[in-house]
């Protein structure tokens, strides 16, 4: 079920009283709560409604693993009638988690196995990026390695997509989740994964971010360009959704575990390089399940969308597009090339309709200096 667009905040109130819940576990933002709005519509509904709240957000930007074993000693402790999830992308994943480990177990045949009737879960997102609302698998950190859950029952039973959760975020966490999202449309219409389905989600994405985002940076308080990029993350997230990402998101997780960049930022570092690196000059190059002509010419497609006329003006087109937005290509001075290489994400870099040789993997860090 999904509400979306300005407003679509008052549909919490309804629910409450379609689904009788009278227990809430309130995953949110540590941060933010108060400044996106988020604070004032859970007070209002403590005033209107008879219900409880019970909130958890002193948990990592980034969920991990710890986190989450604390949260479900919350839920264990406090059983409630639904779980609502109010931030970012992390504090959807970690009510996702949470809501979903609550009700299985990881068995023995290492396959899920459900103990316990499913708590509804509501997601409501407070920035414009992940898609994490519409998406079946959640990202959870153990040791500093990123780890992908996926399962149909992580996936949010109610998504909640209100714009104006958006309109008080800063210029930087606009570029960077906005990026996320632009990259997710991309990465899904590139991958082996896609399917016509899926790649209209994804260009119709696309378009919508590529020509907006830079707009809404330069006017962050345009509420209208907020709301069409609040409406092409969510169907960026129906699209991965799909298809999953592919390798610049491999690459990412570690600049973000090991070097704190924020999760689009990380993103952007090598996606001009992959830009370029997966149109595919041979056949070789193409992952075996692709056609040279067929992918070349989707590519191409793509390209098109963007104003770009080749692989070397995408590179290019990309870099600049980044720089403008405010996400910069410095990397610290304690950066380590070694540390990207052995903790590259290899499923989503099986994803990618190109394949990365090892030769290639300095070339990916080499690009973010060029």
């Amino acid at each position: 079920m999904e509400f979306i667009g300005v407003n679509a905040k008052e549909q919490l109130s309804v629910l409450i009283d379609d689904f009788n819940i009278k227990k809430i576990l309130l995953i949110r933002d540590r941060f933010s709560y108060e400044i996106c709005g988020g604070k004032k519509v859970i007070d209002d509904l403590m005033k209107e409604k008879s219900i409880s709240i019970l909130e958890y957000y002193n948990f990592s930007v980034n969920p991990k693993y710890y986190d989450l074993k604390e949260g479900l000693t919350i839920i264990e402790q406090y059983p409630p009638d639904a779980v609502i999830a109010l931030g970012g992308g992390s504090v959807i994943d970690m009510g996702k988690l949470i809501r979903f480990f609550y009700s299985y177990i990881n068995n023995d045949n290492g396959e899920y196995e459900q103990q316990r009737t499913l708590i509804p879960l509501i997601a409501i997102p407070t920035t414009a990026g992940t898609g994490s609302e519409t998406t079946h698998f959640a990202v959870l950190y153990k040791d500093n390695t990123k780890y992908s859950i996926e399962h149909k029952d992580i996936r949010p039973n109610i998504a909640i997509v209100d714009p104006s959760f958006t309109y008080n975020i800063p210029n930087y966490l606009t570029a960077s989740t906005g990026f996320d999202a632009l990259a997710q449309a991309i990465e899904s219409f590139w991958s082996v994964n896609a399917t016509s389905e899926s790649e209209q989600y994804a260009e119709n994405a696309i378009k919508l971010l590529w020509k907006n985002i830079p707009e809404l940076v330069e006017n962050k308080k345009d509420t209208l360009l907020r709301d069409r990029v609040s409406q092409a993350a969510f169907i960026s997230g129906k699209a991965i959704d799909i298809s999953k990402t592919t390798a610049p998101h491999a690459f990412s997780y570690p600049f973000t575990s090991y070097y704190n960049f924020s999760h689009g930022h990380a993103v952007a570092l090598t996606f001009p390089f992959f830009m370029k690196f997966n149109f595919a000059e041979k056949q070789k190059n193409l992952h075996h399940s692709l056609n040279i002509n067929s992918h070349q010419n989707k590519m191409k497609k793509l390209y098109s969308w963007l104003g770009v006329e080749n692989s070397n003006d995408a590179f290019v087109v990309l870099k600049k597009f980044i720089l403008n937005i405010g996400l910069s290509f410095d990397l610290p001075v304690n950066f380590d090339v070694s540390v990207i290489r052995e903790n590259i994400n290899q499923e989503r870099l099986d994803n990618n309709p190109c394949i990365l040789q090892t030769k290639d993997i300095n070339k990916v860090i080499d690009s973010i200096h060029n």
